[in-house]
């Protein structure tokens, strides 16, 4: 019963507070959501190796340790778009603001390992 699908966290969240979901696959995405639904927040789920290199260093190939992240926003300077995270590791009030390619990079190696091959980025409105 608790293993299926339809009672993930994410979909109970959604169902409860009666709210839509969207997937996340680029950039153009991210800035759309945002334009449109200022209050809208972004689920994901990266490698921390690939989100967050600085501070932890990949020990073997393809390793692929699972962080939860919420984004509330972007910054765009020069071209470059940087995103306002929250990992599960960090503070509630302490964000960081992480560069569009690290976050699609963790992406992209989560769903490369995942069984299922599971994109982890969607918007919540």
């Amino acid at each position: 019963e608790y293993t299926k699908q339809s009672n993930s966290q994410f979909n109970l969240i959604r169902k409860h507070f009666k709210k839509k979901t969207r997937k996340i696959l680029n950039i153009s995405f991210v800035k759309a959501i945002f334009k449109e639904k200022p209050n809208a927040i972004l689920q994901g789920v990266g490698c921390r190796e690939d989100l967050l290199p600085t501070f932890f260093q990949k020990q073997s190939l393809n390793q692929c340790s699972p962080l939860p992240f919420i984004v509330d926003g972007y910054i765009e300077d020069k071209g470059t778009l940087s995103l306002v995270v929250r990992t599960a590791l960090d503070s509630l009030h302490a964000p960081r603001i992480i560069s569009w390619s690290y976050i699609y990079s963790a992406l992209k190696a989560y769903k490369d390992l995942h069984p299922m091959s599971l994109w982890g980025l969607y918007a919540i409105y």
